[in-house]
């Protein structure tokens, strides 16, 4: 069941006081529904927002300079007809014929005049071919971000095979397309016309003077900027490594943005407190950081496994990765990745993974595979995302690792909303171990050339990937032979976070220990981990209890995100199918 904290967030609903920079009551935001999770959130920072495809001959490429927020939008050009868009196949029950959705994003155009454009469902019944129906029509002006939304929109009945699209029906002008949100119906609209960055100018957030809480930048608190931090908040547990203003963000004063800020700034939006917590200060001292890297004495009973790799691992592991390692290099072949799509059978529906091959693949050798898992909320992109390729090419190149198989898969295994934190989504995500098992394996076996067997198939993952990967890899460890995990979260054993209650994918922590050893087992953890805090450990500890031999690293500048993943694929690789 959901947290308290969901709760909460979910109970803004009659009432959002809007405030003023001074603090006083402005207008009031009304709507008759609970904000649920966000269904679609694309913000093309990061290079992992799928699902987006050109229509007709439009070409579409992320552009740095010109955002609503982040860093980056998508830019939609070489439009020879205006039909010629952006679109997104809207697949699932979600976004079933009769529901009611909250559509938005913010879109922009540069031709020097103002231009209308449009977003439309383009949808399939039976045999009558297809219809359109706009969700919402917007006049842009040129060069100024503008909000398109339409806050209760209906999939119209009878509706099949839909696809949202922008266009400019009137022009063949380029456009610029962010912060894309499709929500519960009423959510509304966090996009305000005019703010932005253009051609490098302006501003994607606040800055110069800056109200604490203002996430939108627009000079007032409202349940808009709930809406923004919530977003930004969940999209940090699947990795996202984007900076954000701590002045701006850190509610409670403690110098991060975690999740005790968005709970703080509903309680104000709510008029619960009146005022923030002041700033938590500090006295300058000098702290001397210690950097675990253990083994435990004894091993799982099973396997006749010696231990041997991990005592030398424990020897040479490293808290940092070098300069260039997850830096594409010349002269070095990163091989190819390929997005394909296969029948589940355990969740009863088509998913999709990215298969990266090595440099020369050839079909006459075989290969050893690597699965590497994502956090919540991501899919099959997201830890090529994170650079998996290049650190994998990089390494293979200077003769470190062999060369191999890496396959991303999506780790939600069923039908369900991949952002939602209730125990019905972890169970969904929990199934990626049947489901790499039962269908991924004897796919890769029928379609690629590799290597089977446990010494020849490791399994790592970060966040709730790292959770997966540690689930996968040691309660069915007949399968892998080498197991990582970086910044693991919450929910192997029974427990209740900050967000909600686990029932835990195992009862109790006498049952985490793999039946065979493998030939290693590495967990790393960044010193302060906001996101996670120290469910790692937690892992760590539960291992060491069971007798199981691992390697724990902590990461002393480590993050939740890429400053623990590097240096931690960094002594994974380096060791791995040794």
């Amino acid at each position: 069941m959901k947290s308290e904290i969901l709760k909460k967030l979910a109970a803004v609903t009659a009432s959002a006081a809007i405030l003023g920079t001074s603090g006083a009551v402005g207008s009031r935001f009304e709507t008759n529904n609970a904000f649920a999770a966000d269904i679609i959130v694309s913000d093309f920072d990061n290079g992992n927002d799928t699902g987006w495809n050109p229509r007709g001959n439009a070409q579409l490429e992320r552009d740095s300079e010109n955002y609503y927020s982040g860093s980056a939008s998508l830019h939609v050009s070489n439009r020879t007809e205006k039909w010629n868009g952006v679109a997104m196949t809207l697949s699932g029950a979600d976004f079933a014929a009769g529901k009611s959705l909250s559509f938005s994003a913010a879109v922009m155009q540069k031709s020097g005049s103002p231009v209308d454009i449009k977003m439309t469902l383009e949808y399939g019944s039976g045999f009558m071919g297809s219809n359109y129906a706009e969700i919402a029509l917007v006049t842009a002006e040129s060069g100024k971000w503008t909000d398109i939304s339409n806050i209760n929109y209906t999939i119209p009945e009878g509706a099949e095979n839909a696809t949202l699209y922008f266009e400019a029906p009137d022009s063949l002008v380029d456009f610029y397309l962010d912060s894309f949100t499709a929500a519960s119906a009423g959510t509304p609209s966090a996009i305000v016309t005019g703010n932005g960055v253009v051609d490098g100018a302006g501003s994607s957030g606040p800055s110069g003077q800056f109200i604490t809480g203002d996430f939108n930048g627009d000079g007032k608190l409202n349940v808009f900027d709930l809406i923004i931090a919530r977003r930004k908040i969940i999209k940090r547990f699947s990795g996202d490594s984007n900076p954000v203003d701590i002045r701006i963000s850190d509610i409670d004063g403690n110098g991060e943005f975690e999740l005790n800020d968005i709970v703080l700034l509903n309680q104000f939006l709510l008029n619960r407190t009146k005022k923030f917590p002041d700033p938590i200060t500090t006295t300058t001292t000098t702290v001397t950081t210690t950097t675990n890297t253990t083994t435990s004495t004894t091993t799982s009973g099973g396997g006749g496994h010696s231990g041997g790799l991990m005592k030398e691992m424990a020897d040479k592991m490293e808290t940092d990765a070098p300069a260039n390692f997850s830096q594409q290099r010349g002269g070095v072949d990163y091989g190819k990745s390929e997005v394909v799509t296969y029948q589940s059978k355990d969740g009863n529906c088509q998913k999709k993974m990215t298969v990266i091959l090595p440099a020369g693949y050839n079909t006459n050798e075989k290969y050893p595979v690597l699965y590497v898992m994502h956090g919540i909320g991501g899919d099959h992109t997201s830890m090529p995302g994170m650079g998996i390729q290049t650190m994998v090419g990089n390494m293979t190149a200077d003769g470190v690792c062999p060369k191999m198989i890496v396959v991303c898969p999506a780790m939600l295994t069923g039908q369900g909303n991949p952002m939602a934190f209730n125990q019905e989504t972890m169970r969904l995500y929990d199934l990626i171990r049947e489901d790499v098992e039962n269908s991924i394996m004897p796919y890769m076996e029928q379609h690629y050339s590799v290597k089977t067997g446990r010494e020849n198939t490791a399994i790592t993952g970060f966040s709730l990937g790292g959770r997966e990967a540690l689930y996968c890899g040691i309660t069915h460890s007949q399968y892998y032979g080498y197991v990582g995990s970086a910044c693991a979260a919450p929910g192997i054993f029974p427990t209740t976070d900050k967000i909600m209650t686990h029932e835990g994918s195992l009862k109790q922590e006498s049952e985490f220990k793999p039946a065979v050893m493998p030939e290693f087992i590495l967990i790393s953890a960044a010193a302060s981990d906001g996101v996670v805090g120290t469910y790692p450990e937690s892992y760590h500890k539960a291992l060491s209890n069971n007798g199981v031999e691992h390697l724990w690293n902590v990461i002393p500048q480590g993050d939740h995100g890429g400053a623990t993943v590097t240096p931690h694929m960094y002594n994974f690789l380096r060791y791995v199918f040794k």
